[in-house]
C-alpha cells in the first residue's frame, strides 16, 4: 500500500490543477478575455486529456478569440494601420485556422497593402499635381507608410505653385476666366493649409488688381471715364500700395473732372443752367482743384439757382406746394449763402406745412355741471389736449368752434379734414353723509399769575383741554364721455368710442385749532376735480392714439394722390403730392417707405432723407 501513495498523490495534484485552470478559463471567458481563456483551457486539457466537455470549451474559446482578433484587424485596417491588421488576422488564424472569413480578410489586407505600396511608387514617379491626387487618395494609410504625409505636403506645395504660375500666365495673356479657374483649383488644394492659403490669397488679389486695371484701360480707351475710374478705385481698394493702380485712378479722376467741366460749359452756353450745375457739382465733388472750375462756378451756381427759383414760382402758381418747396430747397443748396433765398424757402416751408397738416375741428363737447352747480370745463380741456397732441400746430391745425368762425371769414369755402365730436353723457357725484367723531386733546398753556402776596407776577403753565371733530366724508363719482373722429371729405367716421371714469373719495377732515396743535385740513381736492382729472387723462391717452393714427390717414391721402398722378404720367403733380405725403407721415411720427423717397430722388435729384442734391439725378 505504501508503494502506491506517490502515484495517488500525483493523480490528485493533476486533478486539482486541471480544476483550477478550468475555473480560470471560465472566469476569463466571462470577462471576454478569449485569448486568456484559450490558454487556461489548454492547460486544463493537458492535465485532463480526453475530457470532451473541456474540449468543447476550448474550441468555443478559440472561435471567439479568432472573431475578436478579426474584428480588431478590421478596425485597424479602417484606420489605415495595415501592418497591425495583418498581425491581428494572423493571430485569428492561429486560433481558428479553418475560418474562411479570417483567410479571406488576410488575403484582402495583403492585397490592399500591396496596392497602397504600388500607388506610393506611382506618386514618386509622377510628381506634381498627379502625385498630389494619388497621395491624397492614400493619405489614410500614413500609419503604415510614414513617408506619405511628407510626400503629400511636397506635392501640394508643388501643385499650388504650378497652378499659381499658370494663373499668372493666363492673366498676362488676358485670359481671365482661365486664370480664375486655376486660382480656384489652387484654393481647393491649399484649403486648411494657412501658409499656402496666404500665398494663394495674395496671388489672387494681385491678379484681380491686374484684371481691374485691364478693364479700366479698355473702358478709358472707349471714352467711358466713369466706368474706368470705378475699376481703378476698386483696384486701389484691393491693393492701396499698388502705384500703378493709384496712378491710373488719379489720371482718370482728373480726366473725368475736366470732361464734366467741359460738359458744364456746354450746357450753360446752351441755356440749361440746371444741367450745367449738375456737371459742375460732380466735378467739384470729384476734384475741387481741377483746372477751370473756379472760372465758371459762380456764374453757373447763380443761374442754376435762378432757374430753380423760376420753377418754384411756376409750381406756386399751379398750387403745387410740395414741388415749390423742393425746388427752393434745391436752389438754397446751390446758393447756401443767399439770405433772401433762405427766407423764401422758409415761407415755402411754412406754406407746405400748412398744406400738409390736416385741419381738425373740435366740436360738440358739452360742459358738465355737478350737483352743486359747479361747471366742468371738458370742452375746453379737449381742445387744449388736442392742441398739445398736434404739436401746437406742427402736426395738425386744431380749432374749436369759435376759432372756426373766425377762420371761415378769411378762408371761405374751406372745410375741415377731421372733426372730433363729443358729448359728456354723464357726470354724477354722490355725497354720502358725513360721519363726525368727537376728539379732545390736552395741552400745556403758558400763563402769568400773581404770587401769594399779590404783589408780584410769576410765570407758569396750566393744563387745558381742547375739543375738536374728525369728519369722515366719502364721495362716489361716475362720468361717461362719447366721442367720434369724423372724416369730413369721405363723410364717414374713422373712430367711434366712449370713455368711462369712476372715482371714490374717502376724505378725513379735521376741524382743529392751531393753538392746540391740531390744524384744520384745508388741502382737500374737490371730488369733481378728481373725476375731471380721471376723464382728462383717459381723453388725452385715447385721443393721442387716435390723432396719431388719423394724421397718418391724412398722409395716406396724399400718398394715394401721388400714386394716382404718377400712374397717369402727371409727374410734377406726383412729385408735389409725394413730398407732402412724406412730410405729413413724418409729422405723424410714421415711417416713410424707402421706395417713395427714392422715387423723388430719382425724379428730381433731391434726397429728402439727407437734405441734399444728388447731381447725377438733378433735372
Amino acid at each position: 500500500m505504501r508503494r502506491h501513495l506517490p502515484a495517488l498523490f500525483a493523480a490528485f495534484t493533476l486533478a486539482a490543477c486541471s480544476s483550477s485552470n478550468v475555473a480560470d478559463g471560465d472566469r476569463r471567458f466571462q470577462d471576454r478575455d478569449f485569448d486568456g481563456a484559450v490558454e487556461a483551457y489548454g492547460k486544463a486539457a493537458q492535465s485532463s486529456p480526453g475530457n470532451a466537455d473541456l474540449e468543447r470549451k476550448l474550441e468555443t474559446a478559440r472561435k471567439n478569440a479568432a472573431t475578436a482578433h478579426a474584428e480588431r484587424a478590421a478596425e485597424a485596417a479602417e484606420r489605415g494601420e495595415l501592418d497591425r491588421a495583418l498581425s491581428e488576422i494572423a493571430t485569428a488564424l492561429r486560433q481558428d485556422s479553418a475560418s474562411e472569413r479570417c483567410a479571406t480578410d488576410e488575403k484582402k489586407y495583403k492585397t490592399l497593402r500591396a496596392d497602397v505600396a504600388a500607388q506610393l511608387e506611382r506618386a514618386k514617379k509622377a510628381g506634381g499635381e498627379e502625385a498630389f491626387r494619388v497621395l491624397s487618395s492614400i493619405e489614410r494609410y500614413k500609419a503604415t507608410f510614414p513617408e506619405i504625409p511628407i510626400r503629400l505636403a511636397q506635392a501640394r506645395s508643388d501643385s499650388v505653385k504650378a497652378l499659381l504660375a499658370a494663373a499668372e500666365d493666363f492673366g498676362k495673356a488676358g485670359q481671365w476666366l482661365k486664370s480664375q479657374l486655376a486660382l480656384e483649383h489652387a484654393q481647393e488644394i491649399s484649403a486648411n493649409q494657412p501658409a499656402l492659403s496666404s500665398v494663394v490669397k495674395d496671388t489672387k488679389t494681385n491678379l484681380r488688381v491686374m484684371e481691374l486695371l485691364d478693364q479700366g484701360w479698355k473702358l478709358k480707351s472707349q471714352g467711358d471715364l466713369e466706368g474706368a475710374l470705378t475699376r481703378f478705385y476698386d483696384a486701389v481698394a484691393l491693393r492701396p500700395d499698388a502705384p500703378e493702380a493709384m496712378k491710373a485712378a488719379v489720371a482718370a479722376k482728373r480726366g473725368l473732372s475736366e470732361q464734366w467741366i467741359a460738359s458744364a460749359r456746354e450746357a450753360h452756353d446752351n441755356g440749361d443752367a440746371i444741367a450745367a450745375y449738375a456737371f459742375l457739382a460732380r466735378a467739384e465733388a470729384m476734384d475741387r482743384g481741377a483746372p477751370g472750375i473756379d472760372e465758371i462756378a459762380a456764374t453757373v451756381r447763380k443761374n442754376a439757382a435762378k432757374e430753380l427759383v423760376a420753377k418754384a414760382d411756376d409750381a406756386s402758381k399751379r398750387k403745387l406746394p410740395g414741388l415749390e418747396w423742393l425746388r427752393l430747397s434745391q436752389a438754397k443748396a446751390v446758393l447756401p449763402e443767399d439770405e433772401a433765398l433762405a427766407r423764401k424757402l422758409a415761407d415755402a416751408g411754412t406754406k407746405l406745412d400748412r398744406s400738409s397738416r390736416p385741419l381738425v375741428l373740435v366740436k360738440g363737447f358739452r360742459n358738465g355741471t355737478n350737483q352743486n352747480g359747479r361747471e366742468v370745463r371738458l370742452a375746453s380741456e379737449a381742445y387744449r389736449l388736442l392742441q398739445e397732441m398736434s404739436g401746437n400746430g406742427r402736426h395738425a391745425t386744431v380749432m374749436d368752434e369759435d376759432g372756426w368762425e373766425v377762420f371761415l371769414k378769411e378762408n371761405q369755402g374751406l372745410t375741415p379734414d377731421l372733426m372730433v365730436k363729443g358729448t359728456l353723457e354723464r357726470f354724477d357725484l354722490i355725497h354720502h353723509p358725513d360721519r363726525k367723531t368727537p376728539q379732545f386733546k390736552q395741552y400745556k398753556k403758558d400763563v402769568t399769575y400773581l404770587d401769594l402776596t399779590g404783589k408780584a407776577y410769576v410765570n407758569g403753565t396750566e393744563t387745558r383741554t381742547y375739543y375738536y371733530d374728525i369728519i369722515d366724508r366719502s364721495i362716489d363719482g361716475t362720468a361717461t364721455l362719447a366721442y367720434e373722429v369724423y372724416d369730413v371729405a369721405a363723410r364717414q367716421p374713422l373712430a367711434v368710442d366712449s370713455l368711462r371714469g369712476d372715482t371714490r373719495r374717502a376724505d378725513r377732515i379735521v376741524a382743529g385749532n392751531a393753538e392746540a396743535g391740531v390744524d384744520e385740513d384745508a388741502n382737500e381736492i374737490p371730488a369733481d376735480a378728481e373725476l375731471m382729472n380721471e376723464m382728462q387723462t383717459q381723453l388725452r391717452d385715447r385721443l393721442l392714439e387716435r390723432l396719431r393714427a388719423d394724421l397718418g390717414w391724412f398722409g395716406k391721402k396724399y400718398y394715394t394722390a401721388y400714386e394716382r398722378a404718377r400712374d397717369a404720367g402727371q409727374m410734377e403733380l406726383a412729385v408735389s403730392n409725394a413730398v407732402m405725403a412724406i412730410r405729413s407721415r413724418v409729422n405723424a411720427g410714421l415711417q416713410n417707405l424707402p421706395q417713395d423717397v427714392d422715387w423723388v430722388r430719382r425724379r428730381t435729384g433731391w434726397d429728402m432723407t439727407a437734405g441734399k442734391i444728388e447731381p447725377e439725378n438733378l433735372k
